[in-house]
């Protein structure tokens, strides 16, 4: 599996960062060196099928959307619970990346978990009736339809990178079912209900289409053991005028958003 360590001098905490769908790990890079500049030893990756991970041909690419969380995740996530050697370890999960928390292992602690635009991402939970029209078009629709015919979901067709058959599919599936992932894996609430370590989350109040409000209100509401610090961020507030989905990652925010996430880091680190 592709990744990057991003290596701090004396690191006092350690972190891994899961990304969203269809995008890179080299979009979180200056994020990552942000964090280990200070302190913050950091490691990236990619998904199977995605980024370096990508085969030279990906029609036929095997995996699914569940694969990233059950066996790619829990593989990055040993491999810097084992660099940490039992100091402060924690995650960045960004949109999915938050998500794949109904397959975080039980057998490595967290120190506390910050999530960005991290949602459950259920169709029927969309506020508005335009953007649900439009998601079911991409699911519903767009996604068999371009699967069958290509191989795989290009980037063409509203995505930051191709994604392979498997996972766009079953992607579909669970946007399009009631409960969303936990349609396929009932047992996965059990899983996030257990979550006992601190968790910070940031909803973007103009992420109205991805990851609105209420749709991280509900991936919220199945962490029901852990102490949750739920923070909608309106760009004015912070002089910008965007931020969106995709924005926290931008160093446009190393002053902003990113110290709040670094500080945070800090503080579950001494605990």
């Amino acid at each position: 599996m592709p990744a990057r360590l991003f290596r701090a001098e004396a690191p006092r905490a350690f972190a891994l960062i899961n990304g969203a769908v269809g995008v890179r790990q080299r979009y979180y890079r200056r994020f990552a060196a942000f964090l280990a500049e200070n302190g913050v030893e950091t490691l990236t990756y990619d998904y199977r099928g995605v980024g370096e991970a990508r085969p030279a041909r990906l029609r036929g690419c095997p995996g699914r959307l569940s694969d990233w969380g059950s066996q790619d995740f829990p593989t990055a996530l040993r491999w810097m619970h084992q660099r940490a050697q039992g100091r402060p370890l924690s995650l960045i999960g960004h949109s999915f990346g938050g998500q794949a928390l109904a397959f975080l292992p039980d057998d490595i602690p967290l120190a506390g978990i910050w999530l960005v635009a991290a949602q459950l991402g259920q169709l029927s939970l969309w506020p508005s009736a335009w953007d649900r029209l439009r998601i079911r078009l991409f699911w519903g629709v767009f996604t068999p339809l371009l699967t069958r015919t290509l191989g795989y979901y290009p980037r063409q067709a509203g995505m930051g990178e191709d994604l392979p058959a498997g996972v766009a599919r079953q992607w579909a599936r669970w946007g399009l079912s009631e409960g969303y992932l936990l349609s396929e894996f009932p047992e996965a609430a059990q899983r996030l209900a257990a979550i006992r370590a601190p968790v910070i989350a940031v909803a973007l109040a103009d992420d109205t289409f991805y990851a609105p409000a209420v749709t991280v209100d509900a991936l919220l509401a199945l962490l029901t053991s852990a102490p949750v610090d739920r923070r909608l961020i309106a760009p004015a507030a912070i002089g910008v005028p965007e931020i969106g989905h995709f924005g926290f990652f931008r160093d446009t925010f190393r002053e902003t958003l990113w110290t709040d996430a670094l500080q945070a880091i800090e503080r579950w680190s001494e605990r």
